[in-house]
């Protein structure tokens, strides 16, 4: 493993999930966009968290998670 991805809801400060792969986390959104449409998923962000201890990325973040483009990992 190389990193762990994940989910946090920006509005509360809370982790939603955690994932081994950025396949993974992507996988979740799909499925929160298609569940809960736009609203669901608009104070998301998938954070990769590097098992190196490097600092973490933001990797999705917003409105980059409603652009399906983003999302075809």
């Amino acid at each position: 493993m190389v990193a762990t991805y994940q989910v946090w809801d920006d509005d509360t400060g809370n982790i939603i999930a955690s994932y081994s792969t950025q396949a993974e986390a992507v996988a979740f959104l799909r499925a929160m966009l298609a569940e809960n449409g736009a609203d669901g998923v608009r104070d998301l962000a998938v954070i990769e968290y590097p098992v190196d201890g490097s600092d973490p990325v933001t990797v999705f973040e917003g409105g980059d998670l409603l652009d399906q483009r983003k999302l075809s990992v």
